[in-house]
């Protein structure tokens, strides 16, 4: 599920998918580590598109757009539930995707508009692929390489990569358990959505939030946005844990804590009480990964990025990169350095330090606006005026 942006409707994409394939015993793709999204690129009736790899996908989704201008037509429709509520989405049946030298045929495909989620991400994205490449097959991301490599499932080699750690549920939606301490030292267990297409590192479920009283718990929190995958505005709390605990890993927080999404979806993956979150990227590129999901287990070799101190936004900007290439501020968090100095949602930065912000990936900006402590001059445009203002970085949610 991509996640930043509010994916629990992506659950419900499990009955789109009939897939038959054929591939060499071991297929390598190459991918981008964009943010902490994986892009791959793959091809779809002779043209080449970005997809994220998402592995809390259960079925493919081809932007609206895209399918338009490669002549796809749908064969059907389907009922999604996502977190603010049902919705009908267009589907073609019959799709074959090429994915390197893996072919995957009889692709049921969801049509959904997915300009808002390319905002968000700050670059093109035509599509969204997970659990047809997982299924059946032993799949490994490689973050040191920056490889995705698929194997057939009776072919791989498991020997060096230590001790298995058991899934449940199906291909693109598998869950793992996992244990979270809480700021008081106690310590909860339950089971988080594997989910490389969620841009966070921890989102809790509704459910779990309020079983647990866990917005009393979690220290300061402050309110984000968030982008369903069918284009629905959401609002999720941020608060902090010591640490989370997975597989026999250990993953403390920056400074002694570690951002949590508190989710208050009513509907959904998050809103269904059937896990207790989303384990998302931003822990898992921690680790090299293997999925055996037809055996139900997943494999983790901590990687070069394993103890990098986990990047965690100190502006209380949201920005969007629109289609033209304009970065504007989506919203703010209130009592952040960006509120303190006047920015407003609508506002368009043109210059950070001096540098041309178009010239920058968004991903790129978003880290500079995550280092404490530094200073940051921004200049901001509003109704066609330039003006210069200060940004003294600070953690949201510790003052």
């Amino acid at each position: 599920m991509v996640a930043s942006i509010g994916r629990n409707g992506a659950a419900a994409l499990a009955c789109l998918i009939a897939c038959a394939c054929r591939a060499s015993p071991a297929v390598e793709v190459p991918f981008d580590l964009s943010g902490n999204h994986v892009f791959v690129e793959a091809r779809v009736r002779g043209e080449i598109l970005s997809f994220v790899f998402d592995t809390g996908a259960e079925g493919t989704v081809i932007d609206t757009a895209a399918s338009r201008r490669l002549g796809l037509t749908a064969t059907g429709s389907s009922r999604v539930v996502g977190a603010l509520g049902e919705t009908r989405i267009p589907v073609m049946a019959g799709l074959s995707i090429e994915l390197g030298a893996l072919h995957l045929e009889d692709v049921t495909a969801a049509f959904i508009p997915l300009e808002h989620l390319e905002e968000v991400l700050g670059r093109p994205l035509d599509g969204i692929i997970g659990g047809d490449v997982l299924r059946d097959r032993v799949v490994a991301i490689d973050y040191d390489r920056a490889m995705i490599s698929i194997h057939d499932r009776d072919a791989f080699s498991f020997e060096g990569w230590g001790s298995a750690c058991p899934l449940t549920g199906r291909a693109g939606s598998s869950r793992v358990g996992g244990t979270l301490e809480l700021l008081d030292g106690t310590v909860i267990e339950g089971d988080f959505a594997v989910d490389s297409g969620a841009n966070q590192y921890l989102e809790l479920a509704a459910p779990f939030v309020r079983r647990e009283r866990l917005a009393a718990r979690v220290g300061a929190t402050y309110s984000v946005p968030g982008r369903a995958l069918t284009g629905a505005t959401t609002k999720k709390r941020v608060g902090h844990v010591r640490r989370f605990s997975f597989c026999g890993f250990e993953v403390p927080g920056a400074k002694g804590t570690l951002p949590v999404g508190l989710s208050n979806a009513s509907a959904g993956v998050l809103g269904q009480g059937t896990v207790a979150g989303l384990l998302g990227n931003g822990i898992l590129r921690k680790f090299n990964t293997v999925f055996d999901t037809r055996r139900a287990r997943m494999f983790l070799r901590p990687n070069r990025y394993f103890g990098d101190e986990l990047p965690l936004d100190a502006s209380g900007l949201f920005l969007i990169r629109t289609r033209e290439g304009s970065v504007v501020v989506d919203a703010t968090v209130s009592a952040s350095p960006s509120a303190d100095a006047g920015i407003l949602p609508g506002d368009v930065l043109t210059r950070i330090d001096g540098d041309v912000i178009a010239d920058l990936p968004l991903d790129v900006i978003r880290v500079r606006l995550s280092e404490v402590p530094a200073l940051r001059t921004l200049e901001v445009v509003r109704d066609g005026v330039a003006r210069s203002v200060e940004l003294r970085l600070r953690r949201l949610g510790t003052h």
